[in-house]
């Protein structure tokens, strides 16, 4: 969505959904993106602009000649259905959502119909914000790493075993780390950092 909301207008996506309203969607073109082979693959998979690239969007919305509201509508219900594929596949109950896409009132309203009545939470009902996941996710990653754990699920991830992840490089002074853990925490709380206030 976000690629052919760019390359059409010039903005990084479709702000709150307005071009996604405003549109319907094709169902040929829905069915032939469906069709996309990498959707039907087991996890663990991943995948990124190597495969879903503009040029792989022009390729197969091109013939259909849409105007941007209904090519937006479309990339909508599909990504809303590939979420929701995967959430009836693995027979979910409730699922955490966060990113940009949460501000989408026609993507949000789309895989709430799609995923048969799950229930959606919003990541900041949980204290991450929406726009924060990576950042927390990369702290974390670095915690794993300063304690000696592993950042790797190889049942999720397709790793060939669990890893260490990163490298940490001292500054001036010499790197002191904790001692390592023998095992992850089973429950974790963030808090907001920064600075007090002063007066």
């Amino acid at each position: 969505m976000d690629a052919a909301v760019l390359a059409a207008t010039g903005r990084p996506y479709d702000e709150d959904g307005r071009l996604a309203a405003a549109g319907r969607v094709h169902d040929g073109l829905l069915a032939e993106l469906l069709a996309e082979p990498y959707y039907h693959r087991p996890p663990p998979k991943t995948t990124g602009k190597e495969l879903f690239h503009a040029g792989y969007l022009d390729r197969v919305a091109g013939p259909y000649g849409l105007g941007l509201p209904d090519l937006t509508a479309t990339l909508a219900a599909l990504t809303a259905e590939t979420v929701a594929a995967e959430i009836r596949r693995h027979r979910l109950g409730t699922v955490v959502v966060s990113g940009g896409g949460t501000r989408n009132p026609v993507l949000m309203r789309e895989l709430r119909v799609r995923s048969g009545g799950v229930r959606l939470l919003p990541s900041d009902r949980l204290g991450v914000p929406p726009d924060a996941k990576e950042a927390v996710a990369f702290s974390y990653l670095g915690w794993l790493t300063a304690h000696g754990l592993p950042g790797t699920v190889p049942a999720c991830t397709g790793a060939s075993g669990p890893r260490v992840l990163g490298s940490l490089t001292p500054g001036r002074g010499p790197l002191r780390l904790p001692a390592p853990l023998a095992a992850p925490p089973r429950i974790i709380r963030m808090r907001a950092g920064g600075r007090r206030p002063t007066r």
